[in-house]
């Protein structure tokens, strides 16, 4: 039987969570789009914190969550991150930065969904920002060059020390 792993997840998993950036074209645009999610990242996913939910199921073209499929994903690859952008129902794509971390036989699968502050825009080509019922709900982002990716992937990181946000704790099933 394999190894149980661990899957954190900041948002990409959680219907009610996410990022407040949204972006106009997949990310990072200089990398070329994978045809299918690769097989360390399929499975069926149980968070331990709410086990009696249904788990959530990863195929190499598609995430379902409680039922909802989200096969508008485009997948991309570089070193030892993948990237899912999930296509939002307002036609912009969330970026979603997972990394694999194999340690002591375990399998851990970090997902960042960073979140920007408004002092953190200046390091990024902000196309416009849309508002729900007088709030800021999404700052639209054009593409990311490779130091902004950098410092997207770095805001990410710090919003989990910080902030502790968007973290769950997920087993591997199958």
């Amino acid at each position: 039987m394999k190894h149980l792993s661990y899957l954190y997840l900041f948002a990409v998993l959680c219907a009610s969570c996410g990022p407040n950036v949204a972006f106009v074209n997949p990310q990072p645009i200089f990398l070329d789009n994978l045809e299918e999610i690769p097989s360390e990242y399929q499975g069926e996913f149980l968070d331990l914190k709410y086990p009696d939910e249904e788990p959530i199921k990863i195929t190499k073209n598609s995430i379902e969550i409680n039922g909802i499929d989200l096969d508008s994903i485009v997948v991309k690859s570089q070193g030892n991150y993948l990237y899912f952008n999930i296509l939002n129902p307002d036609g912009y794509f969330e970026l979603y930065i997972t990394r694999l971390v194999r340690y002591m036989g375990k399998e851990n699968i970090q997902v960042i969904a960073p979140s920007i502050d408004s002092k953190d825009l200046k390091h990024f080509d902000l196309k416009f920002i849309n508002y729900n019922n007088g709030e800021i709900e999404d700052y639209i982002l054009g593409n990311l060059s490779i130091n902004q990716l950098n410092l997207y992937r770095k805001l990410g990181y710090e919003d989990i020390i910080e902030k502790e946000r968007f973290l769950s704790q997920f087993k591997k099933m199958k």
